[in-house]
Protein backbone atom coordinates (compact mmCIF):
# COMPACT_ATOMS: atom_id res chain seq x y z
CA UNK A 1 0.00 0.00 0.00
CA UNK A 2 1.05 3.61 -0.47
CA UNK A 3 2.74 5.14 2.55
CA UNK A 4 0.38 5.94 5.42
CA UNK A 5 -2.48 3.73 4.16
CA UNK A 6 -4.16 1.07 6.24
CA UNK A 7 -6.56 -1.66 5.26
CA UNK A 8 -8.39 -4.69 6.55
CA UNK A 9 -6.24 -7.81 6.14
CA UNK A 10 -6.12 -8.53 2.38
CA UNK A 11 -7.50 -11.74 0.90
CA UNK A 12 -4.45 -13.44 -0.60
CA UNK A 13 -5.38 -16.50 -2.68
CA UNK A 14 -2.56 -19.04 -2.87
CA UNK A 15 -3.54 -20.97 -6.02
CA UNK A 16 -1.94 -20.02 -9.33
CA UNK A 17 -1.34 -21.48 -12.78
CA UNK A 18 1.68 -21.52 -15.04
CA UNK A 19 1.45 -22.22 -18.74
CA UNK A 20 4.43 -22.73 -21.01
CA UNK A 21 3.04 -21.04 -24.07
CA UNK A 22 5.82 -21.85 -26.49
CA UNK A 23 8.93 -23.97 -26.29
CA UNK A 24 11.55 -25.53 -28.50
CA UNK A 25 13.91 -28.43 -27.82
CA UNK A 26 17.39 -27.35 -28.88
CA UNK A 27 18.82 -30.77 -28.02
CA UNK A 28 17.79 -33.81 -25.98
CA UNK A 29 18.87 -32.06 -22.78
CA UNK A 30 18.36 -28.33 -23.52
CA UNK A 31 15.26 -26.36 -24.46
CA UNK A 32 14.04 -22.78 -24.49
CA UNK A 33 10.55 -21.80 -23.36
CA UNK A 34 8.25 -18.85 -22.80
CA UNK A 35 5.84 -19.04 -19.87
CA UNK A 36 3.03 -17.09 -18.23
CA UNK A 37 2.09 -17.33 -14.54
CA UNK A 38 -0.80 -15.76 -12.68
CA UNK A 39 -2.93 -16.39 -9.63
CA UNK A 40 -6.36 -17.94 -10.19
CA UNK A 41 -7.82 -15.05 -8.13
CA UNK A 42 -6.03 -11.78 -7.46
CA UNK A 43 -5.25 -10.20 -4.07
CA UNK A 44 -8.27 -8.26 -2.79
CA UNK A 45 -8.22 -5.33 -0.38
CA UNK A 46 -11.16 -3.91 1.60
CA UNK A 47 -11.37 -1.23 4.28
CA UNK A 48 -9.14 1.28 2.48
CA UNK A 49 -11.25 4.22 3.62
CA UNK A 50 -12.09 2.64 6.99
CA UNK A 51 -14.32 -0.27 8.09
CA UNK A 52 -17.28 1.06 6.07
CA UNK A 53 -15.35 0.55 2.81
CA UNK A 54 -16.52 -2.91 1.73
CA UNK A 55 -15.78 -2.41 -1.96
CA UNK A 56 -13.15 -4.85 -3.17
CA UNK A 57 -10.00 -3.46 -4.71
CA UNK A 58 -7.91 -5.98 -6.67
CA UNK A 59 -4.18 -5.93 -7.28
CA UNK A 60 -3.41 -7.90 -10.43
CA UNK A 61 0.06 -9.40 -10.60
CA UNK A 62 1.14 -11.46 -13.62
CA UNK A 63 4.49 -13.01 -14.45
CA UNK A 64 6.16 -13.96 -17.72
CA UNK A 65 9.45 -15.59 -18.41
CA UNK A 66 11.82 -16.73 -21.12
CA UNK A 67 14.10 -19.45 -19.82
CA UNK A 68 16.64 -22.02 -20.89
CA UNK A 69 15.82 -25.41 -19.40
CA UNK A 70 18.50 -28.08 -18.93
CA UNK A 71 17.47 -31.67 -18.22
CA UNK A 72 19.49 -34.65 -17.01
CA UNK A 73 18.24 -38.22 -16.70
CA UNK A 74 18.83 -39.74 -13.26
CA UNK A 75 17.06 -43.12 -13.55
CA UNK A 76 15.23 -44.55 -16.52
CA UNK A 77 12.23 -42.29 -17.16
CA UNK A 78 13.05 -39.86 -14.33
CA UNK A 79 14.94 -36.62 -15.01
CA UNK A 80 15.95 -33.56 -13.04
CA UNK A 81 15.72 -30.13 -14.65
CA UNK A 82 16.94 -26.63 -13.91
CA UNK A 83 15.88 -23.46 -15.67
CA UNK A 84 17.04 -19.88 -15.69
CA UNK A 85 16.48 -16.75 -17.69
CA UNK A 86 14.64 -13.44 -17.84
CA UNK A 87 11.42 -12.89 -15.90
CA UNK A 88 8.85 -10.12 -16.13
CA UNK A 89 6.59 -8.91 -13.32
CA UNK A 90 3.55 -6.79 -14.12
CA UNK A 91 1.43 -5.38 -11.30
CA UNK A 92 -1.73 -3.36 -11.85
CA UNK A 93 -2.66 -1.55 -8.66
CA UNK A 94 -5.62 0.70 -7.93
CA UNK A 95 -6.66 4.23 -7.00
CA UNK A 96 -9.38 5.44 -4.65
CA UNK A 97 -10.64 8.74 -5.96
CA UNK A 98 -7.59 10.62 -7.12
CA UNK A 99 -5.20 8.90 -4.67
CA UNK A 100 -3.01 5.99 -5.74
CA UNK A 101 -3.26 3.27 -3.12
CA UNK A 102 -1.21 0.54 -4.85
CA UNK A 103 0.84 1.83 -7.81
CA UNK A 104 1.26 -0.01 -11.10
CA UNK A 105 4.72 -1.46 -11.62
CA UNK A 106 6.43 -3.43 -14.38
CA UNK A 107 9.99 -4.73 -14.22
CA UNK A 108 12.33 -7.42 -15.49
CA UNK A 109 14.49 -9.66 -13.31
CA UNK A 110 16.22 -13.01 -13.27
CA UNK A 111 14.07 -16.12 -12.89
CA UNK A 112 15.20 -19.58 -11.85
CA UNK A 113 13.75 -22.94 -11.06
CA UNK A 114 14.29 -26.66 -10.70
CA UNK A 115 12.26 -29.81 -10.60
CA UNK A 116 11.57 -33.37 -11.60
CA UNK A 117 10.19 -34.89 -14.84
CA UNK A 118 8.76 -38.37 -15.23
CA UNK A 119 8.33 -39.55 -18.84
CA UNK A 120 5.02 -41.35 -19.31
CA UNK A 121 5.43 -41.63 -23.09
CA UNK A 122 7.83 -40.16 -25.63
CA UNK A 123 5.69 -36.99 -25.77
CA UNK A 124 4.00 -36.85 -22.34
CA UNK A 125 5.74 -36.00 -19.05
CA UNK A 126 4.52 -35.47 -15.50
CA UNK A 127 6.34 -32.57 -13.86
CA UNK A 128 6.96 -31.26 -10.35
CA UNK A 129 8.92 -28.05 -9.90
CA UNK A 130 9.56 -24.73 -8.21
CA UNK A 131 10.14 -21.36 -9.86
CA UNK A 132 11.55 -18.29 -8.08
CA UNK A 133 11.35 -14.63 -9.12
CA UNK A 134 12.91 -11.99 -6.87
CA UNK A 135 10.84 -9.00 -5.80
CA UNK A 136 11.81 -5.34 -5.78
CA UNK A 137 11.86 -3.47 -2.48
CA UNK A 138 11.84 -0.13 -4.32
CA UNK A 139 8.38 -1.04 -5.66
CA UNK A 140 7.18 -2.88 -2.52
CA UNK A 141 6.78 -6.01 -4.65
CA UNK A 142 7.62 -9.20 -2.73
CA UNK A 143 9.40 -12.23 -4.15
CA UNK A 144 7.40 -14.93 -5.90
CA UNK A 145 7.88 -18.61 -5.20
CA UNK A 146 5.71 -20.88 -7.35
CA UNK A 147 5.57 -24.63 -6.73
CA UNK A 148 3.69 -26.73 -9.26
CA UNK A 149 2.76 -30.14 -10.49
CA UNK A 150 1.60 -30.63 -14.03
CA UNK A 151 1.73 -32.25 -17.42
CA UNK A 152 3.97 -31.36 -20.35
CA UNK A 153 3.17 -32.48 -23.88
CA UNK A 154 5.89 -32.24 -26.51
CA UNK A 155 4.76 -32.38 -30.13
CA UNK A 156 6.92 -34.74 -32.19
CA UNK A 157 7.05 -35.13 -35.99
CA UNK A 158 5.02 -38.03 -37.36
CA UNK A 159 6.81 -40.81 -39.19
CA UNK A 160 6.08 -41.13 -42.94
CA UNK A 161 4.07 -44.28 -42.14
CA UNK A 162 1.88 -42.38 -39.64
CA UNK A 163 1.34 -39.57 -42.17
CA UNK A 164 0.30 -42.09 -44.83
CA UNK A 165 -2.06 -43.87 -42.39
CA UNK A 166 -3.71 -40.56 -41.45
CA UNK A 167 -4.00 -39.27 -45.01
CA UNK A 168 -7.58 -38.65 -46.13
CA UNK A 169 -8.34 -37.61 -49.71
CA UNK A 170 -10.54 -34.56 -50.08
CA UNK A 171 -9.44 -32.77 -46.89
CA UNK A 172 -8.06 -29.32 -47.65
CA UNK A 173 -6.03 -27.18 -45.29
CA UNK A 174 -6.07 -23.51 -46.35
CA UNK A 175 -2.80 -21.67 -46.91
CA UNK A 176 -4.23 -18.59 -45.28
CA UNK A 177 -6.64 -18.42 -42.40
CA UNK A 178 -8.43 -15.28 -41.32
CA UNK A 179 -9.87 -15.41 -37.84
CA UNK A 180 -11.93 -12.72 -36.08
CA UNK A 181 -12.47 -12.63 -32.35
CA UNK A 182 -14.36 -10.38 -29.99
CA UNK A 183 -13.85 -10.26 -26.24
CA UNK A 184 -15.66 -8.10 -23.74
CA UNK A 185 -13.54 -8.99 -20.71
Amino acid sequence: LASGRTTAPPAVPRTAVRAVLLGRELSRSLSIQGSYTRPVSYVRYTGIEGPADTAGHHVRVNFGGVTLRARRSIAGRVSLFAEGGLGFTSRTGFDVGTRTIVPDVHFASAVGGAGLDVAVTRSLNLTLGTTYMPGRTAYAQPRTLFTSGGVRFTMRPLTPEQVAANHVDGVVFPRTLIQVEYSSG
